[in-house]
């Protein structure tokens, strides 16, 4: 510098050593004036590089070594004496052998049952459906998908099917209707059990399939497209359709999610389920009008008798207390021993009532319609004041003042009701979502009849705070 320049506002244009925020030494090129901080670190975008070529390096691999497992499974299926061979074995509880597979489609079909349609179905038969010509074509589209399932497992869905149907899928796999339907002439599938029933042709024979799909890429429908086919599903590069549960505050019908596939290779049946229906009556229809208060014992039975209603009953609660079980703690074992079933007139009239005045309030919304509630209690004097004289609302609470419910039975666990849970029908109206309040709040929120806690990914809530 000159003698009569500021030494303090030269810039030293020497190369930076100063270490910068993720601990490097500078080493980008930079001069000592610049701000090593505001640059980016030569060091950590090299080793981001460097572990993102290996990341996809070590999925490429994983991806051809499932690809050659696949197509080695293909060639090991096409070289079977059995490759043109179709055949079914029936399950039963008897036979060791395939008791375990009896137990866990059993259970499928019964925690599946979507309790908006009240229907029961009673499985008669279990059948596990072998058809390698058809595996194989099942497995090759695996290859094919734009989303690539090869590392992940196909999911299982519901079909319903009639005799005709049924002898030719078995046969030889799926094939497209010749009708085009709400989405389409497409394979539809279904997460509900007796949501199958309702789609099957008007023959039904009382069977479903269970089947494995690839669903790959799913384009999520938002409203009835009787034209929709494969080479629109090319056009959008997705491999199905899904179609959400409708309510009737959208204008829709269906209580259950939908899956359509264009593909018949997408689709693999693996077991037949032969069922009787019965028809899920609700409390006023089992006990009558005129049933005063009182209580009956409903014990589990190993045998089931379809004019007992008392053990309709039985099935109904025990299928909505599995059905509706925390995901992450399905794998506790719950064993419901016994059921006391209460009916008070006067109480259901005033519930009724308030049904009606919803009804007004919100016509045609999901809003005025009632779902099923779980109340944990150890204290079975509150049990009796309850089921005489109803809840009673707390003046303040974590989520408000009100009557605190939850969906999912487990977690009233927490409130002292592992062994002694309530079910009640309750009207949450128009709810409010709030994951925190205050602790001892009294909040009822305005232009609301709820609150609702956790919200889970189907809409359920982990808390609902009824504030009549």
């Amino acid at each position: 510098k000159k003698c009569h320049e500021d030494g303090s506002k030269l810039k030293c244009k020497e190369k930076c050593h100063r270490k910068m925020s993720c601990g490097h030494i500078c080493s980008g090129g930079h001069k000592c004036f610049e701000h090593p901080n505001k640059k980016s670190c030569r060091d950590c975008t090299n080793i981001e590089r460097a572990e993102r070529k290996k990341r996809q390096k070590a999925e490429e691999e994983q991806r051809k070594a499932n690809e050659r497992n696949v197509k080695e499974h293909i060639k090991k299926l096409e070289n079977s004496e059995d490759f043109d061979k179709m055949w079914c074995t029936e399950l039963t509880r008897e036979n060791p052998e395939t008791i375990e597979k009896y137990l866990r489609i059993q259970d499928a079909v019964k925690k599946a049952i979507n309790q908006g349609h009240r229907l029961f179905p009673k499985i008669t038969k279990i059948e596990e459906v072998r058809n390698l010509k058809v595996h194989a074509k099942f497995l090759e589209k695996s290859l094919h998908l734009y989303e690539n399932e090869i590392k992940s497992e196909s999911k299982l869905f519901f079909h319903g099917v009639n005799d005709t149907m049924l002898e030719s899928i078995l046969k030889d796999g799926f094939t497209l209707p010749d009708e085009s339907w709400s989405y389409g002439a497409g394979i539809y599938l279904t997460s509900d059990s007796t949501q199958s029933r309702n789609e099957s042709q008007s023959d039904q024979s009382g069977k479903m399939l269970y089947c494995q799909v690839h669903l790959g890429r799913s384009w999520t429908a938002k409203e009835e497209s009787p034209d929709f086919n494969a080479e629109s599903l090319r056009k959008l590069k997705k491999d199905s359709v899904f179609v959400p549960r409708s309510t009737k505050e959208e204008g829709g019908e269906s209580l259950s999610d939908q899956y359509i596939v264009f593909n018949p290779d997408q689709v693999l049946p693996n077991y037949v389920i032969s069922y009787d229906l019965e028809f899920q009556p609700s409390f006023i229809e089992v006990f009558g009008p005129d049933f005063a208060t009182s209580k009956k014992t409903i014990l589990p039975k190993r045998e089931f008798n379809p004019d007992d209603v008392l053990q309709k009953h039985f099935k109904f609660v025990e299928a909505r207390f599995l059905n509706m079980l925390n995901k992450v703690r399905k794998t506790n074992v719950y064993e419901i021993t016994k059921i006391d079933f209460y009916e008070n007139p006067a109480l259901k009239e005033r519930f009724l009532g308030k049904q009606r005045e919803f009804e007004d309030k919100y016509p045609n919304s999901s809003e005025a319609e009632p779902i099923y509630g779980f109340h944990g209690t150890n204290k079975s004097d509150v049990v009796c004041e309850i089921m005489n004289n109803n809840f009673k609302a707390s003046t303040q609470g974590k989520f408000g003042a009100g009557v605190y419910f939850s969906e999912q039975p487990d977690y009233t666990f927490n409130y002292g009701g592992k062994n002694n849970l309530i079910l009640a029908r309750i009207l949450p109206g128009k709810t409010k979502e709030c994951n925190y309040v205050a602790m001892n709040s009294d909040l009822c929120t305005e232009g609301y009849e709820s609150h609702g806690a956790f919200k889970n990914d189907d809409g359920t809530f982990k808390e609902v705070v009824i504030f009549d």
